[in-house]
């Protein structure tokens, strides 16, 4: 997973890096970027991202080849796999290890929206193994809001935001949710 999360991540870093001190100079200046150089940027980013992915994809294969009963391997393969495969790996990696709080969280979010109790469900305990299992909390926030528990919603999201304060995502979950729950409110006392 870390693999996988840093080719997701290297954008950012990717631009800090790759900016050409004569482009800065040139825009700082007015002037603006050449569309060439833009796109030669997300180029190199894409085959890089690209490159981490590939990387990732076969570590983890790797990993399930040497050992096929690795939950984390398991884990992995789903992130590579096509849909109709990607819940029958996640649900097999949580078979293999009940304690894999990436596999718990990943098919914790993988049901959200079709099976909210039982998503729910796999991302607390997700959350049991692993507390500071970031995504799993905002999960867990969007599960309890889609089965109408907005105070729970809440709760979840600004435990988030007590770990990760700089947590834009959950920043926004925050304040929609908020509004949510005093619509809800606001609605349910002007009842005619």
């Amino acid at each position: 997973d870390a693999l996988y999360g840093k080719a997701c991540s290297s954008r950012q870093s990717e631009d800090e890096d790759d900016e050409d001190p004569e482009d800065t100079e040139s825009r700082a200046e007015g002037d603006e970027e050449d569309e060439s150089v833009k796109e030669g940027r997300e180029g190199k980013r894409g085959n890089t991202m690209q490159a981490l992915k590939a990387e990732a994809n076969r570590l983890y294969q790797a990993a399930f080849d040497e050992d096929p009963n690795d939950s984390f391997a398991v884990n992995g393969l789903s992130l590579f796999a096509p849909p109709e495969g990607k819940r029958k790996l996640l649900e097999l990696a949580v078979h293999l290890d009940g304690e894999n709080p990436y596999a718990l969280a990943n098919l914790g979010s993988d049901l959200l929206g079709e099976d909210d109790r039982r998503a729910l469900s796999y991302l607390q305990r997700a959350l049991q193994v692993n507390p500071k299992l970031f995504y799993a909390r905002l999960f867990k926030c969007q599960a309890l809001a889609r089965l109408g528990d907005l105070d729970g919603a809440i709760e979840a999201v600004s435990e988030q935001l007590s770990l990760r304060p700089e947590d834009t995502v959950a920043q926004r979950l925050l304040s929609g949710l908020r509004v949510r729950r005093d619509m809800v409110r606001w609605r349910m006392l002007h009842q005619v």
